[in-house]
């Protein structure tokens, strides 16, 4: 089954446009004018916008575009790592509580990332993306 989900252009296209999930998806809180934290998620998909075009519209042979997705996806991955631990305490008034929200969506979006990662490595998807 596995196989067949690496050749099957419309599922790749389908995991190439989710793939700007893991790098948008914050709480709710973060995205305001004072937070610096959405930028560099925005940042990220806007590269990826880039490779996604490159890769399905186009149907490039430059492993470029795989390399900017790749970097996109593991920037995510360490930029969470290093906003997880001083984020999931909040400390309003006083009083220090865990916010799950925050450590459920950080390591499903690190998972995800890695998962395209691991994907998105196969010359099999990367063969079934070239347009001839």
């Amino acid at each position: 089954m596995m196989k067949s989900l690496r050749t099957n252009r419309v599922f790749i296209i389908v995991l190439l446009l989710t793939q700007l999930v893991p790098l948008l998806w914050f709480t709710a809180d973060t995205y305001n004018l004072t937070s610096q934290i959405w930028w560099l998620g925005a940042l990220l998909a806007f590269l990826t916008l880039i490779a996604d075009f490159q890769l399905i519209v186009r149907g490039t042979y430059n492993v470029w575009p795989w390399y900017l997705m790749g970097f996109a996806q593991g920037f995510n991955i360490i930029s969470r790592l290093m906003m997880f631990f001083p984020h999931i305490i909040n400390n309003q008034n006083g009083v220090e509580s865990v916010d799950f929200a925050f450590v459920l969506i950080s390591v499903i979006t690190m998972l995800w990332s890695a998962y395209l990662l691991w994907f998105s490595e196969f010359p099999e998807v990367r063969n079934t993306m070239i347009k001839d």
